[in-house]
């Protein structure tokens, strides 16, 4: 029963989410973002040097119309690695971008995951409703509030 609720619950959090491209425009500070490279760079975290660079994933720590400043959480190389920043801020330009993306909520996945959710949420309720529910072996719950409001003689 555990592992349904878990499994419903890690759905609902994440199907609400979808990475956006912006387009022209640059995010605006706070918003989490996944930034492209185009062509794809190296860059320096501590004393390793992490080659081949495609995504940056992170925070807009500032923006202007043609640079964009990431607080930094992944760097993604283009054969499937990737390595924690340290949370370093790297400043990149409208040249270096590719497709810059940003992370929004998807009202209809929304939507799904709060009826899933609740349809989750009402089976669990009636399951425990049903099994704590009982009085009596035969399963009539009748019989067993009828005794009770008899007299005892």
């Amino acid at each position: 029963m555990r592992s349904v609720l878990s499994l419903a619950l890690l759905f609902t959090v994440n199907a609400c989410y979808v990475y956006v491209p912006v387009g022209d425009t640059m995010p605006k500070p706070g918003k989490e973002i996944r930034a492209y490279l185009s062509p794809h760079q190296d860059f320096d975290v501590g004393r390793v040097t992490v080659r081949d660079v495609e995504r940056i994933d992170g925070i807009v720590y500032t923006s202007s119309a043609d640079t964009v400043a990431v607080f930094s959480n992944w760097l993604h190389q283009t054969f499937g690695r990737r390595f924690d920043s340290r949370r370093a801020v790297y400043y990149l330009t409208r040249d270096e971008l590719g497709v810059l993306e940003e992370r929004r909520i998807h009202p209809l996945r929304s939507a799904v995951s709060v009826v899933l959710g609740v349809g989750v949420f009402a089976s669990v309720f009636t399951f425990v409703a049903d099994a704590g529910g009982e009085q009596n072996n035969s399963g009539n719950k009748g019989d067993a509030q009828q005794g009770l409001s008899r007299p005892f003689r």
